[in-house]
């Protein structure tokens, strides 16, 4: 009985084109663009057996022709293109502020060039005109895909040079870029053409559906929502959204979608019917949204993380006249935000045994599993080394020799008449993140957004009742397409408590921009309040932290003894990091450290609630730390009981886990370490999760 593998990659950015000026603010679609989604489809070549299907939003595609065509550009663009010797002090200031943004680790370190400027940014050194050419090159060319760095002679021979780039040297890299990107769309349409990827659709600007039909579906999905004053209910704006991503999707790749991934995987009873009266034969949400719908009852797992009840979660179901799949959720994670730090094979066998498991149980159950993996297909690989290429080569060849997997669409599923889609008698309203909608409404900066917009909407269409006449559809249009833009999700992603990054106050500005907008075409004063930014409060990126008071000599028992012991330790909390992406599981809640009198290295892990007695179900824990200026690492194993004694470590867990370090660390002023959680030999959290935990010794 084979296993059938769906896997879906969705493909999205923000519609980041600012209305007042046509260009971009961020430069995130070009990026990805030569590093993400040329690739993802382009290795599909290699293994003609694995079948994918890839959720391209329509603002995506938009943008993304848009850079072909010229009628888009990007700040970023800009500057990369100006002769570094004309350039002000303003604009160097610019350019050497913002040309680094890469993930540090794997895209700027590995090129010795890139790695020199950026140690010369961080000692706030002069950058000659050299400096800021070479820079504008080594931007552009740490964002392309791996593949096309290694094989392609223009990119190879830049990478080979390293240095001393000449204005020659930075237009044939710009003139093959732009070259580039016309490649993109024309490779999913030949794999498509192939059979060998199923191409799905988003809602245009990726709003969350649920929440434009009725804003009162977030307290429905959460009861301890606050709503907005200002009830939102227009399903026939999400109809909109729905009915021009299909003609769009139509327009671009020749075929109408037969699926769509809706935005954050947020369904409702009324979304589903929505989406099957507008012809759409399936769409997915997370195994969550299917535990609630189903009364609550979770996805107990086993010691292999494999679901006890394989046939609830491995089926499609139907509602409203469509199918439903629903995403493994632990599967997905382990690509998304685990397999990144292991070795591409072992991360690659790692999953294909998780399979195995899955396949074993299932047969037990006399049950044909469909399994569904559903991902971002683009900001989880800056993580992985050459941008993951070795663990999906890896990846795709063990599904390639695996007689018992084969890999599907959600059309094949579909067409297959062994396999009938299981009637769901309720459907939740949720999303893949806490099953629930209050990532983008209920915290004060997301009603605000949301009452805003309700007010520039209503606005509008007072005006449009007073003058709806031929002459001023154009205008009409274009009110009505800043208003659809602001329903994207994007905006209140960043809005709140649960996310932050360096361009918060872009987005903020952005989002305000596109309501001014819809007052500006119909000659209406936009609200002062409009001018005002809806961040109440400035964030940072920086989790929580705070130093040591004192030395500390706490008893490594493994309990908080008594409160004295650690009350003047120094901490970190996480908060969440500056990322698209989003993490639903965590498990340590805190660490408290400081230093000994005689230099030790002191320890409190506090664990997120039942998450030992969780893991340990699954095999092994144990706790990695690195001492990342020193190159020294300890594995401690981590358990009710568990204790390491010897002169160098000490260390019990009880309620918590207690570590004191010593041998050459006394000598060591200041220690910079990093810690990593694994269950079953796989890290499955890395605290902090960029930079990090600074403990100096404490001056008596």
């Amino acid at each position: 009985m084979k296993l059938y593998l769906m896997v879906l990659w969705h493909m999205h950015q923000p519609y980041y084109v600012n209305p007042a000026t046509g260009r971009a603010l961020l430069p995130w679609v070009r990026l990805h663009a030569t590093k993400d989604y040329y690739g993802m489809v382009a290795l599909l070549r290699e293994f003609p057996n694995i079948k994918q299907t890839f959720n391209i939003v329509p603002s995506l595609a938009e943008q993304l022709l848009g850079y072909c065509n010229g009628s888009i550009t990007d700040e970023h663009l800009i500057y990369s293109r100006k002769p570094s010797e004309s350039l002000n002090e303003n604009e160097k200031r610019w350019i050497i502020k913002n040309f680094f943004s890469a993930h540090l680790e794997n895209m700027i370190l590995p090129f010795p060039r890139y790695a020199e400027l950026h140690r010369k940014m961080k000692r706030r050194e002069i950058f000659t005109a050299q400096d800021i050419r070479d820079l504008q090159v080594w931007f552009r060319l740490s964002w392309f895909d791996a593949d096309e760095k290694r094989e392609d002679p223009l990119l190879a021979n830049l990478i080979e040079k390293g240095r001393d780039f000449t204005e020659d040297d930075k237009r044939l890299l710009d003139e093959y870029e732009m070259a580039f990107l016309k490649k993109i769309i024309p490779e999913y349409k030949a794999a498509q053409e192939r059979g060998q990827i199923e191409i799905s659709s988003s809602p245009y600007y990726h709003p969350i559906l649920p929440l434009l039909i009725d804003s009162a579906l977030g307290a429905r999905s959460n009861p301890g929502t606050r709503l907005p004053r200002a009830h939102f209910r227009h399903p026939e704006d999400a109809r909109e959204q729905v009915s021009a991503a299909i003609a769009y999707h139509q327009h671009i790749f020749d075929r109408p979608p037969r699926g769509m991934w809706p935005s954050e995987g947020s369904v409702s009873e009324e979304v589903c019917r929505m989406l099957s009266d507008c012809g759409l034969s399936w769409t997915a949400s997370d195994e969550e949204v299917l535990a609630m719908s189903q009364g609550g009852r979770w996805f107990d797992r086993d010691g292999s993380g494999c679901p006890e009840e394989p046939e609830r979660l491995y089926t499609p179901y139907s509602f409203g006249g469509i199918t439903i799949f629903f995403r493994d959720h632990q599967l997905s994670d382990l690509i998304g935000f685990v397999y990144s730090r292991s070795d591409a094979d072992e991360a690659a066998i790692d999953f294909v045994e998780r399979l195995r498991q899955v396949a074993i149980n299932s047969r037990n159950h006399n049950h044909r599993p469909v399994v569904s993996m559903i991902l971002d297909g683009e900001n989880a690989w800056e993580f992985y080394k050459q941008d993951g290429r070795p663990f999906l080569r890896s990846l795709y060849s063990l599904l390639s020799q695996s007689s018992w997997i084969e890999t599907v669409t959600p059309g094949q599923i579909i067409d297959n008449p062994e396999i009938t889609p299981r009637p769901l008698e309720r459907l939740h309203p949720g999303s893949w993140i806490n099953h629930n909608f209050n990532i983008w409404i209920g915290h004060p900066e997301d009603n605000l957004a949301w009452e805003q917009l309700a007010e520039a909407r209503r606005t509008l269409v007072d005006w449009q009742r007073e003058n709806n006449s031929p002459d001023k559809e154009e205008i009409i249009k274009r009110a009505w397409n800043n208003i659809y833009i602001a329903e994207g999700s994007d905006w209140f992603w960043w809005y709140g408590e649960d996310h932050s990054s360096t361009h918060d106050k872009e987005f903020d500005a952005l989002f305000r921009l596109h309501l001014k907008s819809v007052y500006q075409s119909i000659d209406e004063m936009p609200p002062l309040r409009l001018d005002q930014p809806i961040k109440g409060f400035a964030r940072t990126m920086a989790d929580e932290s705070w130093s040591a008071k004192s030395a500390i000599e706490p008893k490594i028992d493994g309990r908080h003894t008594s409160y004295f012991e650690w009350a003047m330790a120094g901490g970190y909390q996480h908060r969440s990091s500056g990322t698209a992406m989003h993490r639903t599981e965590r498990f340590i809640k805190r660490v408290l450290h400081g230093r000994g009198n005689d230099g030790r290295l002191q320890l409190l892990i506090e664990w997120e609630r039942n998450f030992l007695d969780q893991a340990l179900k699954r095999g092994e824990v144990g706790l990695e730390i690195t001492i990342e200026n020193t190159g020294k690492f300890y594995y401690i194993p981590i358990g009710p009981g568990k204790r390491v004694e010897s002169e160098e470590c000490l260390a019990a867990t009880d309620k918590v886990s207690e570590i004191s370090l010593g041998g050459e660390l006394t000598e060591i002023e200041e220690c910079q370490l990093s810690l990593s959680v694994h269950v079953q030999k796989t890290i499955v959290e890395k605290v902090p999760e960029f930079g990090t935990i600074s403990v100096k010794k404490i001056e008596r």
